[in-house]
């Protein structure tokens, strides 16, 4: 099949046709691209779902994830309890919104 001494990708259009076997106007034959489907398998990306946790647990990280979880650490250890609730919530809408807008984008 393809040579392993060619670099494909900076090789002359004729070298790489003629290295990978097929017709510069035709193409691979049925029959050949039935056997290199075989051989190789289709020619395709698989998509990777991610999980809702982790979607969940990424929305809680960034620089300004990480600004609003440390404001609510220290209001919660200087004991200002009504900030602490108030960044909490700004928080938890943040990552809300980050997670519905990449659900619907």
């Amino acid at each position: 099949m393809a040579n392993s001494q060619i670099d494909l990708e900076k090789a002359p259009l004729t070298d790489v046709i003629s290295n990978l076997q097929a017709d510069e106007k035709q193409g691979l034959s049925s029959a050949e691209a039935k056997k290199r489907l075989a051989q190789y398998g289709p020619n395709a990306l698989e998509a990777k779902e991610e999980t809702f946790m982790h979607k969940l647990i990424h929305a809680f990280m960034g620089p300004i994830e990480y600004m609003i979880e440390a404001a609510a650490v220290i209001s919660a250890i200087i004991g200002h309890w009504d900030d602490f609730i108030i960044i909490l919530v700004l928080l938890i809408f943040n990552v809300t919104i980050d997670l519905v807008s990449v659900k619907f984008s």
